[in-house]
């Protein structure tokens, strides 16, 4: 569990940087995201908040890139299509 405080601990400091290096206050951060001060505070502070605040203030910083990079999609190589017969897995199961 305590690196999951680590990693909201790394995140909060990312987005307090992110927001002084654009010379703005919590307040300001926060009406452009359409959020409280106190989401800002607590994202700030490590305490997380739900999903939907975070990508609405990655929004407002114009870091939005930075979470699609852990979601882009890598096409498949051909020869990995051609070994499972151009099936999509659809679920998980263990080999």
């Amino acid at each position: 569990m305590a690196l999951n405080i680590d990693i909201l601990k790394d995140i909060g400091n990312s987005i307090r940087t992110e927001r002084l290096n654009r010379n703005m206050t919590q307040f300001e951060l926060a009406e452009g995201a359409g959020v409280s001060r106190i989401v800002i505070q607590s994202l700030e502070y490590g305490k997380g908040s739900s999903l939907s605040n975070f990508i609405n203030v990655l929004r407002h910083l114009n870091r939005l890139d930075s979470l699609h990079a852990l979601f882009s999609y890598t096409p498949e190589s051909p020869m990995s299509l051609s070994s499972r017969k151009g099936k999509i897995r659809h679920r998980a199961g263990r080999t």
